[in-house]
């Protein structure tokens, strides 16, 4: 859907949209901060970007442009719980959940500037300028690929940043 869905609603629309107009696709932080296990969610989050870049060129004029959202404290993710979220955002820079206000703002801006085409807006809380260092495991029973097919994972996940190395 993430990538389809997004296609061909910019397919459709296109012949509605003005030629100043613009096309917003939205993203997720997976792209940029993957989660183990989660290898195709992550492909799929990084379709949505390379759409809008695509998309940017072959429409030209119309703009198409993504926001690609970290966590947002929408009525969905408040349901989560609080703890669920704090434990998803104390280490970020900005150590809480968006609002769904802060998300909306990445979305008008690229709507009402007409100078910007092909471009990914990152609401995350600073996510971003944080490795991907993950140790351990996302979920405590992941044991990795079950490449020998005996219903078990057959590695424990661990990867550390090149940063992380140099500075070890």
């Amino acid at each position: 859907v993430r990538f389809w869905g997004a296609a061909r609603a910019a397919k459709h629309a296109l012949r509605h949209i003005a030629k100043d107009g613009s096309i917003t696709l939205t993203g997720g932080m997976l792209a940029h901060r993957p989660m183990p296990g989660a290898p195709l969610t992550t492909a799929s989050a990084h379709t949505t970007e390379g759409l809008a870049m695509g998309l940017a060129r072959d429409l030209a004029p119309v703009r198409v442009n993504a926001v690609c959202l970290g966590l947002i404290l929408s009525e969905q993710v408040q349901g989560m719980g609080e703890s669920t979220i704090r434990s998803f955002t104390a280490n970020l820079p900005l150590p809480r959940g968006g609002t769904v206000e802060e998300a909306a703002e990445a979305y008008l801006y690229l709507m009402r500037n007409t100078y910007v085409t092909g471009q990914v807006v990152r609401v995350d809380g600073g996510g971003t300028a944080l490795a991907a260092d993950w140790d351990g495991n996302y979920w405590d029973d992941y044991q990795g690929f079950d490449l020998d097919g005996d219903g078990f994972g057959d590695l424990p996940y661990q990867w550390r940043s090149l940063a992380g190395q140099l500075t070890s």
